[in-house]
């Protein structure tokens, strides 16, 4: 048997253990595949870099497992220039209980990157990395259900929108950041950034925080959201956008931590140059064997 007719023999999930190989291999070895910066990304990092030291980020981060792989490592990168250019950031959901959960501690792996500390205290309301600290840096507020309805209270009722309590029950008004907050909008914050994964999402923010609080905002989302997302972009609606794990791994080229974005962009090149190869080597195999046949 030649070896166009065993490569035609070979079975489908020796394929995708070969696929699973590249996955680990490229997570656990990483090689560092260039990763060119696109002008949406640079744009985010400047607009980000462009808001008032000192000023206030409010986060909203609207996903829960399963899209964190991408919109986790986006939060991370954001809060790490945030942090670096000096702003302090308050966190908090009005659709999805389980982002400021996750989000947080995406602040936290920023804050010790950002400080060059480890955190003490992680996951509590004493959580402090370096000289980075929870209530002073930043605050999560948890999730505060309602949607629409929640949304509009947090941005003209900070306090009675976020219940008087973040995300451990503490009172807003023991933390120094949150204390004299009176509500989500140009008064108290500089920038507003969602990450999206479907509804609420970053339109919902727009809509019901943004605009009423004359609020720029930012918007990250998942890759299969893009495309809907291209006319805000454009318009100017959104004034910084990451799509994706590509958005959040360009963020880690910039910004110098690489991580879960990066290793992404990897695996999903090495895996479509994998299957590329399988293709080509398919086609030649059935050609080959095709020909002695005939002949």
């Amino acid at each position: 048997m030649s070896f166009a007719e065993r490569l035609q023999k070979v079975q489908p999930k020796y394929i995708w253990w070969l696929v699973l190989a590249i996955v680990f291999a490229s997570v656990l070895a990483p090689i560092s595949l260039p990763v060119p910066i696109t002008s949406t990304t640079r744009k985010t990092v400047a607009w980000l870099d462009s808001l008032p030291k000192g000023s206030n980020l409010f986060i909203a981060p609207e996903y829960g497992p399963g899209p964190d792989i991408e919109l986790n490592p986006q939060v991370q990168q954001v809060a790490i220039v945030a942090f670096k250019h000096g702003l302090n950031i308050v966190l908090g959901t009005s659709g999805n209980p389980l982002g400021p959960e996750l989000a947080n501690q995406a602040i936290q792996n920023a804050a010790a990157f950002v400080s060059g500390k480890a955190c003490t205290n992680p996951g509590t309301a004493q959580v402090a990395c370096g000289n980075i600290k929870y209530g002073v840096n930043w605050v999560d507020i948890g999730y505060k259900p309602g949607n629409a309805i929640s949304e509009n209270e947090l941005e003209q009722n900070f306090q009675k929108g976020a219940e008087g309590v973040d995300y451990f029950s503490k009172p807003l008004s023991s933390y120094p950041l949150t204390k004299n907050i009176q509500g989500v909008n140009s008064k108290y914050f500089s920038g507003l950034w969602v990450e999206d994964t479907g509804t609420p999402g970053c339109p919902d923010w727009l809509a019901n925080v943004s605009i009423p609080g004359n609020l720029p905002e930012g918007c990250g989302a998942i890759t299969m959201e893009i495309p809907n997302f291209a006319p805000f972009v454009a318009s100017g609606q959104y004034k910084a956008f990451l799509g994706g794990s590509r958005g959040a791994g360009e963020m880690e080229e910039i910004t110098g931590d690489h991580g879960l974005g990066l290793a992404g962009q990897e695996t999903a090149t090495l895996a479509s140059i994998l299957i590329l190869v399988l293709v080509v080597l398919g086609n030649v195999a059935y050609f080959q064997t095709k020909n002695k046949k005939s002949a």
